[in-house]
């Protein structure tokens, strides 16, 4: 099976129509197909950013900033 690759200005409304012409049950498949791409376009900045975070030292007191937390959490 071959696909057209299409520039995004031609794409788009190509998908658009397919959309609109997609049945109940694929229609709620490729919901579930978006949500994901969504979380993982999500996850991959997240995870740069944590990681320029750790570089940059900001969760160098985290740790002990827990095991604080955790202790004035149980104290009565």
């Amino acid at each position: 099976m071959s696909v057209n690759v299409l520039e995004p200005e031609k794409l788009r409304p190509a998908l658009i129509e397919k959309v609109q012409n997609l049945g109940d049950e694929d229609l709620s498949l490729l919901q579930a197909v978006l949500v994901r791409l969504e979380r993982d376009r999500v996850f991959r900045e997240l995870t740069g950013e944590f990681a320029r975070d750790r570089l940059e030292g900001k969760y160098e007191r985290l740790d002990k900033i827990i095991l604080e937390a955790r202790a004035a959490l149980r104290a009565p």
